[in-house]
């Protein structure tokens, strides 16, 4: 999805530029093609491609402005429409409409103040890791960033701070002097603009740099070949060579770790043991393996550990508590009551991420495949501690009942309690297709026959996926053999 997006970013970044450069015809479909129909595919790949204008405002300002000596009449009204258009995005995304974009910090455990001094550290740690990667700096989580909560906690926050203002000065300063350089910082703090700034997403992703890491990579090549033109060839080769041979061996390190998924989860909890996900993750490849089964065993011991410690590393994650729970199934140990409690009250108390529905269905599809020693009333309360939870929407609530209506048939046998959570369900989200081909199924299996006909036919225009398509003529043609 980056990748894909900063593909057709770039392609309308070059179309562009060679668009304004010809000036004829053919330079007007080139910029025709760009803006309208690769910056939409950048776009609709990932959101990211809305910073597309942004890049193409910088090569106008900083390159071709210094190639022609000033701005000409395009890249003055560029510049015109992009303020005015960044202006209107600011003060729309500030009414009272828009407050659902900014909801997502309800979720998070920081605020958005909190969020944009951390990023201030996060983009030295990108910037690291192009610059001078270490392989136990990589990871596939990065929760385990510390959380700027002032401008001096930690202290490393306001040196990061004055850093990036450091960088947008030199921007301006080395525009006209040495435009490359003043281009490549340009990129890489454009590209991090969107989704290292102001939005309630998490806090470091390393497919963020994918795109940004090009500002590096062009005054890097710039000076390599101003080095092997000029009397220093041999240090330019030297240090070249030494940056692709470190690049390529932690480019084989991360590609033979990411080859075996349990070798993968332990090394990135190795190198991250503060990361609740990475924990996480090493406990899930653990508990996966057969050993596991053996309270006695290193490896249950291992999985343990780690799922003990993302539950205590994230006072927001659930996930954890419902592998230990499972962990202790499969080793045939009684779980804690204290555990089924702290996982009651989080799915209760704690906001309610939109991962977090992942639970109740790992729990209602592990129930029903005997993985987890729960009973009816343990399994019951932790679904409706979720119901109980503020933070969960109709829509989602509307799920959960079906999941409950799920595992109260297919694990419990119970038609008529699963008839009671299914029509919850659909009270709350009636149109939903596939809660009424399983209300159909209820229907069939307690013996109405006729209503459930009704509905079986009424619903052969749905949007189904293959597999309810198949169980809606299966269902049909029951229906039909069983009235004949």
């Amino acid at each position: 999805m980056a990748s894909l997006s900063a593909f057709f970013l770039l392609a309308a970044l070059l179309l562009h530029v060679r668009g304004r450069e010809r000036g004829d015809r053919t330079g007007a479909a080139y910029l025709v093609l760009a803006w309208g129909l690769l910056w939409p595919l950048s776009f609709f790949s990932k959101e990211t491609g809305l910073l597309f204008p942004a890049f193409a405002l910088a090569w106008e300002l900083i390159m071709r402005r210094a190639a022609c000596g000033k701005l000409d009449r395009f890249a003055r009204g560029f510049f015109v429409v992009a303020g005015i258009s960044l202006t209107a995005g600011v003060v729309y995304a500030l009414l009272p409409r828009m407050q659902w974009l900014w909801a997502g910090y309800d979720l998070r455990p920081f605020t958005l103040v909190e969020r944009l001094l951390t990023e201030g550290r996060v983009l030295w740690f990108y910037l690291g890791l192009m610059v001078a990667p270490r392989l136990d700096a990589f990871g596939l989580y990065h929760d385990d960033i510390a959380v700027s909560t002032g401008i001096l906690s930690p202290w490393t926050t306001l040196p990061a701070l004055l850093g990036l203002a450091g960088l947008v000065w030199l921007v301006w300063r080395l525009r006209r002097s040495v435009p490359v350089v003043a281009f490549g910082i340009g990129w890489f703090l454009i590209g991090h603009a969107l989704e290292s700034t102001v939005l309630p997403l998490e806090l470091a992703h390393e497919h963020r740099n994918y795109l940004p890491l090009f500002g590096v990579l062009l005054p890097a090549g710039w000076a390599l070949v101003f080095a092997l033109d000029g009397p220093r060839r041999s240090v330019g080769i030297i240090l070249a060579s030494a940056a692709l041979l470190v690049s390529g061996l932690i480019t084989a390190l991360r590609a033979n770790t990411f080859g075996d998924e349990l070798q993968r989860t332990q090394i990135e909890a190795l190198h991250h043991p503060a990361s609740a996900r990475a924990r996480h993750q090493a406990g899930l490849s653990l508990s996966e393996l057969p050993e596991a089964a053996q309270p006695d065993s290193a490896i249950y011991a291992a999985a343990r550990k780690h799922y003990e410690a993302a539950g205590q590393l994230d006072p927001y994650f659930k996930m954890s508590w419902l592998g230990l729970i499972h962990l202790n199934c499969k080793a045939g140990i009684v779980i804690k009551p204290s555990d089924l409690h702290e996982l009651s009250r989080r799915l209760r108390e704690v906001p309610f991420a939109p991962g977090d529905r992942g639970v109740l269905y790992s729990l209602k599809e592990m129930t029903i495949a005997g993985k987890i020693c729960l009973n009816r009333s343990e399994i019951d309360g932790l679904f409706a501690s979720a119901l109980a939870n503020p933070g969960v929407s109709p829509a989602v609530q509307a799920m959960l009942y079906s999941w409950h209506a799920d595992y109260l048939w297919l694990h419990e046998r119970d038609g008529a309690a699963a008839r009671r959570a299914l029509g919850q369900s659909l009270a709350l989200n009636p149109g939903n297709p596939s809660n009424r081909l399983k209300w159909a199924q209820l229907l069939l299996i307690s013996g109405e026959k006729d209503e459930a006909r009704r509905l079986l036919l009424g619903m052969q225009g749905e949007n189904f996926s293959e597999d309810e398509r198949n169980t809606l003529n299966e269902l049909l043609t029951l229906n039909t053999a069983v009235q004949r």
